[in-house]
């Protein structure tokens, strides 16, 4: 009960707008609906009178372009918004693995062996063997971040799960809390209980309602199978947040402000969250995936070779989320479970905005931490956007560039006023207005941005802008001189 392929959207009825009261629509202007055309809706919408808003990202960037409204999501496909199947309550419902199926695959046997006798640092020494790192984005080895709490001073030690993902392109958490709530649950609690944590927080965002509502219904499942085991006392309580925030929420320690009931910015390390963090508790701070992936390093004859729920986006034929083994290709991932791309590979993100762009030449690379790392770029979350042979380099820039400067915090003044100005020397560069002398500030200034942000937002939000200038200067480049290679930005200087 894993992903892997997406829920195509079926040949409902379009949404008719109301000719009475305006009506009111979020429009997705993340990286993935944009290359599917977000703005072209947008317009559209609004000539007809609708008004909308833009959202970096709506969770759904498989069936971009999106649009939401009332709580509703809806594809649009030749003009018409067909309501997204794998967004409706019943359609959840019925595709999440009930206790019964997880039990029948095996699930819950890990904790149980655990109650019955095991020794807590045999999860840790298993994270170890297995190299098992974070999958929110950093790719911190999991093992050292147990080890830490479990060794903390203080015993009111506290798991808090990291549900609030908004980087475009990335969609993994929704998923497998979706379809695979008792998978995160045994892992929470296994997690919990090596590390000696006396409450699970799980914080998740207001979008995510259908993730929150299979997580209870799981959570009440497993309330009556502990009762009838006889170990409700011995497992820590857990409990289900959400909170609003932007893109930065889904750093730790932004994560924590938020559940403190604060706005949602970066604190200032040290102290890093195992030695205080919630409420000032030593606190671990986990991704979903990595959690789910626990309870299989307890089974017997666990493999070595970790699994990875890969988001593909962007412009391929079949977008998705896909389990595969970390080491695929990218173009064998992009090839076998995207379908190809239509128009040729021209760069892909290997692992969402955060990890930096890399050209079609690289598609062989295996998409594993060390080997993206030694490419130039990052694994991530594993979010893989692919860029269209037809494409200006400069399409997915602009967007990613806008992406980062909507959603800074502002906490710091390297991020709020550098993504700013990288956002406008892109927009600049594709109306053909930019000179070399402004490409060659934008350059020192996305440094600046990797040098002295205070988190890894500010820190990430001037990779892809340089990475453009490595790979592909010559094209940016010709933009000074009001030039697109590709035909595809608007030159208004030209």
């Amino acid at each position: 009960m894993v992903p892997g392929s997406r829920t195509p959207e079926p040949p409902g009825p379009a949404k008719e707008p109301s000719a009475q009261v305006p009506e009111i629509a979020r429009v997705c202007n993340g990286l993935p609906c944009t290359l599917r055309g977000a703005e072209g809706v947008r317009r559209d919408l609004e000539g007809h009178g609708t008004a909308c808003s833009g959202a970096a990202c709506l969770g759904y960037c498989d069936h971009g372009p999106v649009v939401e409204r009332e709580g509703r999501y809806f594809a649009v496909r030749n003009g018409a918004e067909v309501e997204i199947e794998e967004s409706l309550p019943s359609h959840v419902e019925s595709h999440r693995q009930t206790l019964g199926e997880y039990r029948a695959s095996g699930g819950y046997s890990a904790l149980l062996a655990h109650l019955n006798g095991g020794d807590p640092e045999d999860l840790i020494a298993r994270a170890e063997r297995a190299a098992l790192r974070g999958m929110g984005g950093a790719g911190f080895p999991t093992h050292l971040k147990l080890r830490s709490l479990r060794s903390a001073h203080s015993q009111d030690r506290v798991l808090l799960v990291n549900a609030h993902e908004g980087e475009p392109g990335t969609f993994k958490d929704r998923v497998l809390m979706e379809r695979n709530p008792h998978l995160l649950l045994e892992g929470c609690l296994l997690a919990a209980l090596s590390v000696g944590a006396r409450e699970i927080v799980i914080a998740t965002k207001p979008e995510y309602a259908n993730a929150v509502a299979s997580l209870e219904e799981a959570q009440e499942e497993l309330k009556a199978f502990v009762q009838e085991e006889g170990i409700a006392d011995d497992l820590p309580p857990r409990t289900l947040r959400i909170v609003p925030g932007s893109y930065v929420t889904g750093e730790e320690t932004a994560l924590i402000e938020a559940v403190e009931g604060h706005r949602s910015e970066p604190r200032l390390r040290p102290p890093f969250p195992t030695e205080s963090g919630l409420a000032g508790r030593p606190t671990l701070v986990q991704n979903v995936e990595t959690l789910t992936l626990l309870p299989g390093l307890m089974m017997p004859g666990a493999s070595s070779h970790a699994p990875k729920v890969f988001c593909v986006s962007g412009d391929v034929s079949r977008p998705g989320a896909y389990q595969e083994t970390l080491g695929i290709t990218v173009t064998e991932l992009l090839t076998r479970d995207g379908g190809g791309l239509p128009a040729g590979l021209k760069a892909f993100l290997p692992g969402g905005l955060s990890g930096g762009i890399l050209p079609a030449e690289a598609a062989p690379l295996a998409l594993e931490f060390d080997a993206v790392r030694s490419a130039g770029a990052g694994l991530g979350t594993g979010a893989v956007i692919a860029i269209g042979g037809d494409r200006c380099i400069l399409e997915p820039v602009s967007s990613i560039a806008s992406f980062f400067a909507q959603e800074s915090c502002g906490k710091c003044v390297p991020c709020r006023l550098g993504t700013r100005k990288l956002d406008l020397l892109v927009r600049s560069l594709r109306n053909g207005t930019a000179s070399e002398d402004d490409v060659a500030e934008g350059i020192a200034t996305a440094q600046l941005l990797s040098e002295a942000s205070l988190c890894a937002l500010g820190q990430a939000a001037g990779k892809v802008f340089r990475d453009a200038m490595h790979h592909f200067g010559t094209e940016v480049l010709a933009h000074t001189r009001s030039e697109c290679p590709a035909g595809r930005c608007p030159l208004e200087g030209s």
